[in-house]
């Protein structure tokens, strides 16, 4: 069995809401949230292999109350951006 195989990449979805995540919390602040490291969390963000166990550190942490209210705030907040640069609108 090989140790840590690194075959599993996040959903372009998953990757999404850690960008915004970054843009709202800071890099620093999601790495503690995820207990990631900083390169694991690069590697994820850049569509590439990860280990099972930092997939579901991510996942749980993209789960977890605390980041969920976070990720809608920053949805509602973008979405608003958008539409009064008349991006969006129909």
């Amino acid at each position: 069995m090989s140790q840590g195989a690194k075959d599993i990449g996040l959903s372009a979805e998953e990757r999404r809401a850690l960008y915004d995540l970054i843009e709202k919390l800071g890099e620093r602040a999601l790495l503690a949230e995820l207990n990631v490291s900083r390169q694991a969390l690069g590697r994820a963000l850049a569509g590439l292999g990860v280990r099972r166990g930092t997939i579901a550190l991510v996942r749980g942490g993209l789960a977890s109350p605390k980041l969920r209210a976070s990720l809608e705030s920053s949805t509602v907040t973008s979405s608003h951006r958008d539409l009064s640069r008349g991006e969006g609108a129909t």
